[in-house]
């Protein structure tokens, strides 16, 4: 947030904004109506969802594509309303009813299909389900649903209602003035008084007194009038246990239309009572807890412009809690440069578009401290959607900030650890693979060659005994004397020395054969300090360079070929340019000499790039640091 002596510079204080509409206001209340919808067609899915946002309906959607995900979604989701397509693979909308009104008996059930005849539609309907809509005349959906809504609402009360009656109703009869003339066994076994007992008392005697006189007042006035009250009462048992029950209270009119009796009907709700205040002991806790973790509660009373802040909200920031009076530009004075303008348009958001949010930013406490924090905030509104209320929690997270970089770092490092690993088992089997290679030319040099060259003499000293012999051989002479010399050449490129490798000279060799022996001319640029690589590093290279001159040789038909090796800034960077055919860089390559040098780069923690197209020769770059 942003420096305190800052708050000068506010210049857009919030306030409280006009009322919106009222219909908006109220859908944003509500809570959204859950829609499921029984559709294997996703195109139909989506179109119902767009017509009903359309018509501004608040509501969230659940799609079910068969049996299964339809049965998971009435227990897991529990939606309002259903809406069902009438034909799904292995399943149709005449299960889908039978399901529901076995598991939601009171859930609107509505089909939502393509033409059905008319002995169809009425078979449903008669089976229960609300209503049935045509894909192809789907406007009147939002009014089908919410008359269903309305008739199920309906029918669950008429049957709550009756079985409240039925089962486990406390009701009682008063005439004009609240002397009970009727109690049913029920309300004597939750009051304790017997039938005789309570027949002629006063009904005020069993409430217990806590409830202000303003509520009876209103009670009274609401029956005298003739009109039936409805709301919770704290009585006292005979014993002076005290319960909690949903009363709802009927005039029963004269032939005047004046009240001569009430009836009242009681539904303990003790047990959800006890719940509440276990809850709100829960949140209490809560708060203490809230406390000891440095979060704290903020409240701007938008009627009157009364700010709250609680005291922890004060030791974030570094303040005494008497310096200041809390206002929203004292809470945007603490953000920090950077994060101000987003707050005060979250702020302004908030009480505007009665929007809840929350955002992570940085502050600056009084004493210069920079921290980072969160806040997180609800709009309360009247029954015309003027804001009424903002409220909302805010929490220091530095160090928790601070602990979630020092973990993302320390993963970092695992990973490139790892990484580092692999490269240098990687390097491992190339250096393997390099020996191997020594180890084949040695012995093509040293045995293979020498079992020629004696096989040579022997035949040669046979020739000289015999003169039809000689002429016999002279030809397998001339392929051993072609074997041994193609031998040594193999071998001269297999053979390198593995230590004090003097890396120029291997390459200026590698090159002046490539002049000698083909019509492609080579040029070489190389600057690189001798004592700084490794030997390990200067083979690799060799071998970069080797495989790269031997790919342009079998595919390039390049006339020239231009190497630049230079050392810059811990870096090695090798250049190679052919005016040869070129390729296409995006297209699979067959053979494996350019991964062979990527493995080799790479295990070095090097990087390589080959620019070229087709008829426009190739270059590679290559950089190793070192």
């Amino acid at each position: 947030m942003v420096n305190p002596q800052s708050t000068a510079r506010m210049n857009k204080p919030i306030v409280a904004p006009k009322a919106g509409t009222r219909k908006n206001v109220q859908a944003r209340m509500q809570p959204a109506l859950k829609i499921l919808i029984l559709e294997d067609s996703v195109s139909d899915a989506e179109l119902i969802q767009r017509l009903l946002k359309k018509e501004n309906m608040h509501a969230e959607f659940k799609l079910a594509m068969d049996k299964p995900s339809f049965q998971l979604a009435l227990e897991v989701f529990s939606p309002d309303v259903i809406l069902s397509d009438h034909s799904l693979p292995q399943f149709d909308s005449t299960e889908a009813l039978k399901i529901t009104r076995t598991l939601l008996p009171h859930i609107p059930f509505i089909l939502v299909t393509g033409m059905v005849s008319e002995e169809f539609a009425a078979k449903i309907i008669k089976s229960g389900a609300d209503d049935y809509i045509l894909k192809d005349r789907m406007a009147r959906l939002p009014v089908a649903i919410e008359a269903a809504l309305k008739q199920k609402r309906s029918e669950k009360e008429i049957a709550d209602y009756k079985y409240a009656l039925d089962q486990s109703a406390i009701v009682a009869i008063t005439d004009q003035k609240g002397t009970i003339v009727y109690a049913n066994s029920n309300f004597c076994k939750i009051s304790m008084y017997s039938v005789e007992e309570l027949l002629g008392m006063n009904h005020r005697l069993i409430n217990s007194g806590y409830h202000p006189k303003s509520f009876f007042k209103n009670l009274w006035a609401t029956i005298a009038g003739g009109n039936i009250w409805r709301g919770e009462i704290l009585n006292k048992a005979k014993d002076g246990t005290l319960y909690w029950v949903y009363t709802t209270i009927i005039p029963s009119l004269n032939d005047k239309g004046k009240p001569y009796q009430y009836l009242s009907i009681r539904v303990d709700i003790t047990e959800r009572k006890k719940s509440e205040e276990n809850l709100r002991q829960s949140e209490i806790k809560l708060n203490e807890a809230q406390a000891i973790a440095h979060i704290c509660n903020w409240d701007v009373d938008l009627v009157k412009q009364i700010h709250t802040w609680s005291d922890e909200m004060f030791r974030i920031f570094g303040i005494e809690k008497g310096e200041v009076e809390p206002s929203a530009e004292l809470l945007l004075s603490f953000m920090h440069p950077d994060d101000m303008q987003l707050a005060r348009e979250k702020l302004t958001e908030a009480m505007k578009a009665h929007v809840d949010s929350s955002f992570h930013f940085r502050f600056v406490r009084k004493d210069g401290a920079t921290r980072n924090g969160y806040t997180e905030w609800k709009v309360e509104t009247d029954d015309q959607g003027v804001p009424l209320r903002l409220f909302g929690i805010l929490q220091d997270v530095t160090e928790r900030k601070e602990t979630e970089a020092s973990l993302k770092s320390l993963e970092k490092k695992m990973f490139d650890q790892k990484i580092q690993e692999h490269k240098k088992i990687a390097r491992a089997i190339i250096n393997g693979q390099d020996k191997e290679r020594n180890h084949i030319g040695q012995e093509l040099h040293d045995n293979i060659n020498q079992l020629l060259a004696v096989t040579k003499i022997y035949l040669s000293v046979a020739g000289d005994k015999n003169e039809a012999f000689k002429a016999l051989v002279e030809y397998p002479l001339e392929l051993i004397d072609n074997s041994i010399q193609e031998i040594r050449l193999l071998c001269h490129k297999l053979v390198i020395p593995l230590r004090n490798i003097n890396l120029e000279d291997l390459i200026r060799e590698l090159l002046v054969d490539l002049n000698l022996n083909t019509k492609t001319r080579t040029d070489c640029t190389y600057n690189l300090p001798k004592s700084a690589l490794s030997d390990d590093l200067k083979l690799n290279i060799y071998r970069i360079i080797q495989e790269q001159v031997n790919n342009i040789l079998k595919y390039a038909e390049a006339k020239n070929v231009h190497i630049y090796i230079k050392a810059k800034a811990r870096f090695i960077n090798i250049t190679v340019v052919d005016d040869g055919k070129g390729f296409d860089v995006q297209k699979k390559r067959k053979g494996i000499g350019i991964s062979n040098m990527i493995n080799r780069i790479e295990s070095f923690n090097g990087k390589i790039e080959i620019i070229s197209s087709s008829g426009k020769g190739c270059k590679t770059q290559i950089s190793i640091p070192y």
